[in-house]
């Protein structure tokens, strides 16, 4: 049975059909994080994962890809990165394995 928690990562484009190019058919554009880079969602399924397939599949295209552990659970919005923590401005620091 595939996983199905849905999974978040930032990639390094602005471009959003160069980066849908390079994604398996579960996974998909989802928005732009606040500096406006794409954010991709999905989940894992059989050997298309989001570490053995997506971003090392991404990274043949030049684009760095980085997992982020889901939205805000208080505002909805996509967290940012402060060092190797998660924050939102709704509410301070984030769990990162929430």
């Amino acid at each position: 049975m595939p996983d199905a928690r849905i999974r978040y990562a930032i990639v390094s484009s602005r471009h959003d059909d160069q980066v849908a190019n390079y994604l398996p058919s579960n996974y998909e554009v989802f928005c732009r994080d606040h500096t406006g880079n794409v954010v991709i969602k999905g989940h894992d399924n059989a050997g298309w994962t989001l570490d053995d397939y997506v971003i090392p599949r991404l990274l043949s295209g030049l684009m760095s890809c980085k997992e982020i552990k889901g939205i805000c659970p208080r505002c909805g919005n996509i967290p940012k990165f402060g060092g190797e923590v998660l924050w939102c401005e709704c509410s301070g620091w984030l769990d990162q394995e929430a």
